[in-house]
C-alpha cells in the first residue's frame, strides 16, 4: 500500500489517534511520576523532613496497570474510587 493511500485511510481517524497518543503519554508520565514521588518520600524520611509534598503527589495519582485510573485530592479519591479508598484504609493508617 502506498503512503497516500494509507494516509487517506488514516485521515478520518486522526483525532482519535491523536487523543490515543496523548492518553498514552499521560499514562507514561504518571508511571514515571510515581517512583519519583516514592523516592522523595524515602529521602524525606531519611532527612526527617515534611512528607506533605511527596504524599500529595502520590495521593493525587492512582495508577492501575500503568494507566492513570483516577486523579484528585485525597478526600475526592476516597469518596470516588473504591481501590483508592481500600488502599487508604489499609496503607495510610500504618504511616
Amino acid at each position: 500500500m502506498s503512503w497516500p493511500a494509507l494516509l487517506a485511510r488514516i485521515r478520518p481517524h486522526s483525532r482519535t489517534l491523536a487523543l490515543s497518543g496523548f492518553l498514552a503519554l499521560l499514562g507514561a508520565a504518571g508511571g514515571l511520576a510515581q517512583p519519583l514521588a516514592a523516592r522523595e518520600v524515602i529521602e524525606a524520611l531519611a532527612d526527617d523532613e515534611s512528607l506533605l509534598v511527596p504524599l500529595v503527589v502520590l495521593g493525587g495519582l492512582v495508577l492501575e496497570a500503568g494507566q492513570v485510573r483516577a486523579t484528585g485530592t485525597h478526600a475526592e479519591l476516597v469518596r470516588g474510587d473504591a481501590l483508592y479508598a481500600e488502599l487508604a484504609a489499609t496503607q495510610f493508617t500504618a504511616v
